[in-house]
């Protein structure tokens, strides 16, 4: 372990903390670099032989060992070779979040393809956009998905469901048909060319990112590790991470369980590593008991980490409990780590994203190129021989962020858009992005696809989409239009247009209607000019109404305080207000927490304003429920569906007038 311990001299307090970081089980044995030059079907099944009878995944639904997803695995590329043949090629993936999408990715990667993973809440349009462009020749499917499958497939694709009886194996040899070079993931997200870009993943680059992960947090094969959101590339890491290192794959869809039952679940499974999105872990930590937990481990990475943050990170969670910030990219891995232990004291006000992390050199360069000193702002620029190999079909972008170092032609170098501040020891800051992508609930968004998608609407003349943060320190996307004369265009139907074509996450949290741009001196849009709306009420087709009675008024401020508004009237609609899943489940568990009443599960989107909550309320006071009445009702809440949320906004967005203007 020289060379990890070598990478960077660590201040003795980081060095402390790192050495405290020890698996409750078992030895840390460590990840070898060899390993990282080999494939990850083939560290894979020298785990799986290892451990063959350890639990390699488990969800509320099934549990499966090492043996039997090996077996698994294997059986299906078998089954996808005797579809597609040997070839290298691009294969879409649409799953839920459980234990066949594991077999899905081992089973397409033994078989030596590229894997693309497919939104099963995403808009048709968004998945046949993806398969168009990675030029898939086949969708592999669960069984609750199958039929979207086929509703995406074309002449010249085929759908093969995961429950699909296997041929015998054909005696191919299975490892020779990749290499440690070879493509493993192609991972979409947001584009600002209004297409999503694809970000190509070797299997070296991501078992590279294993390899960080497992040294740095000191994995062991009997760990817990905690994969609680849908099927993404993090999510895809996270996987690996597990079963790469003999490990738990604890699986637990959020979306559709709840946070209050994720609390609950991460204490009954004792998980001891979770990695989180800085949304989720501010809802997690409203409802975490720091004595009912395991964990040991607790990541955030590549969002802003706030001072209030790191102080509910030390209130709620276990004092063994080590925090681990991290600055990290589909396009890079993990690149630079800082430790923070829920015992100690937080002597900072700014929360580091700290010191690069090994085979990872860390450059900032200012606007003219040149090496920033300490305590200057700079581009965060990354040398190493395990970044990306670039986006797929988009050779432009890919030479416009990837350099090759001329004097080793197998190390790329790579400028991020990150922007950060170097301190004497060697510690970085991040300071933000150069550009405008952010993370919305966990998900990379570039505004720009937003941007260009309002601008296809008929009655738009032109539209602005910025991101801004809420008083709840949440990044959200505000969107800024103009309308052709006479349109009318109401708010309610461009929301209903955006989200025909976009995941929810996309789509902005207000709208606010311009009479014209505002404009510099030179003619362009002044955006610093354009208004900041967060605290204040969406102007929608309904007057602002004050709550009239007390109830009215809790329950304003309740709603008010979840949507970070100045206020809310009584006839405002929820979701019009710019509200979703997560700010649903939050403003009904409060409401239950605040009443202790028996309501319907789905009282909000019942009763989507104020005035027909308060009136349901009152038809229900003589039904107060106990305590496990309660608890249960909270898990319920939570554990509605997105795609039920999603249904539910666009039945009450066309049942309530909108349309009113900013001034």
């Amino acid at each position: 372990m020289d060379r990890w311990t070598d990478a960077m001299t660590l201040p003795p307090e980081q060095e402390a903390i790192r050495a405290k970081c020890v698996p409750a089980l078992g030895t840390f044995v460590g990840f070898p670099i060899d390993n990282v030059d080999t494939t990850i079907a083939e560290r894979f099944s020298s785990i799986a032989r290892k451990y063959p009878q350890f639990i390699a995944a488990k969800s509320n639904q099934q549990v499966i060992t090492y043996e039997e997803l090996d077996e698994r695995s294997t059986d299906l590329a078998y089954a996808i070779i005797s579809e597609q043949g040997s070839g290298t090629e691009a294969i879409g993936l649409l799953f839920n979040l459980n234990i066949p999408v594991l077999t899905a990715m081992l089973g397409a990667l033994k078989a030596g393809k590229i894997i693309v993973l497919l939104n099963p809440k995403a808009p048709a349009a968004r998945n046949l956009a993806t398969l168009r462009s990675c030029r898939a020749g086949l969708i592999v499917a669960d069984d609750e998905n199958i039929e979207y499958a086929q509703q995406l497939s074309e002449e010249t694709r085929i759908v093969l469901p995961l429950t699909t009886n296997h041929p015998s194996k054909s005696g191919f040899d299975l490892a020779a048909l990749s290499s440690s070079a070879s493509l493993a993931l192609i991972s979409y997200t947001s584009g600002s060319t209004g297409e999503p870009k694809g970000v190509m993943q070797s299997h070296r680059s991501i078992l590279h990112n294993v390899m960080l992960r497992t040294n740095l947090y000191r994995i062991s094969p009997y760990e817990r590790i905690a994969v609680p959101r849908s099927v993404t590339s993090g999510a895809v890491v996270n996987m690996f991470l597990a079963v790469l290192n003999g490990s738990g794959c604890y699986l637990f869809d959020t979306q559709k369980e709840g946070v209050p039952a994720l609390a609950h679940w991460l204490a009954q499974e004792q998980v001891t590593v979770l990695s989180s999105s800085m949304s989720l872990f501010r809802h997690l930590a409203e409802v975490m008991n720091r004595s009912d937990t395991c964990l040991r481990i607790l990541q955030f990475g590549s969002q802003s980490v706030h001072r209030s943050d790191v102080e509910l990170f030390k209130l709620r969670f276990p004092q063994e409990c080590i925090l681990f910030n991290l600055l990290s990219s589909t396009e890079t891995g993990p690149l630079a780590a800082y430790a923070i232990e829920a015992a100690e004291p937080l002597v900072k006000d700014e929360i580091p994203i700290g010191f690069p992390l090994p085979d990872k050199e860390i450059i900032l360069q200012n606007a003219q190129g040149a090496n920033a000193g300490c305590h200057e702002v700079g581009e965060i620029v990354v040398k190493s021989r395990y970044l990306s190999n670039g986006y797929w079909n988009n050779e432009d972008l890919t030479n416009a962020k990837f350099k090759h170092d001329p004097n080793d032609s197998e190390i790329a170098i790579y400028h991020s858009g990150d922007l950060g501040v170097m301190l004497p020891d060697g510690c970085l800051i991040h300071k933000g992005r150069r550009d405008s992508r952010i993370k919305v609930r966990g998900y990379a968004v570039e505004p720009e696809e937003v941007e260009k998608l309002l601008k296809q609407h008929g009655a738009i003349q032109d539209a602005i989409v910025l991101a801004r943060v809420n008083n709840l320190m949440e990044d959200v996307l505000v969107a800024y239009v103009t309308e052709r004369s006479g349109s009318g265009v109401k708010t309610a139907e461009l929301r209903s247009f955006l989200k025909s074509k976009l995941p929810d996450y996309m789509i902005p949290s207000a709208f606010v209607m311009l009479e014209a741009m505002p404009l510099t001196p030179s003619g362009k849009i002044d955006r610093q000019a354009l208004p900041d709306p967060k605290n204040f009420r969406p102007d929608l087709g309904t007057p602002y109404v004050q709550p009239r009675t007390l109830v009215e008024r809790d329950l304003a401020n309740i709603w008010a305080d979840v949507l970070a508004l100045a206020q809310v009237g009584v006839h405002d609609n929820f979701f019009e207000l710019g509200g979703h899943s997560l700010a649903a489940s939050r403003v009904i568990a409060r409401v239950i927490q605040t009443y202790k009443l028996e309501i319907p599960i789905k009282a909000l989107f019942d009763a989507p304003t104020v005035a027909e909550m308060a009136s349901l309320l009152t038809q229900n006071q003589a039904n107060p429920a106990s305590e496990s009445e309660l608890e249960q009702m909270l898990r319920e809440v939570e554990a509605m569906t997105e795609e039920e949320v999603q249904k539910q906004i666009v039945r009450e967005s066309a049942r309530t007038p909108t349309g009113e203007r900013h001034e």
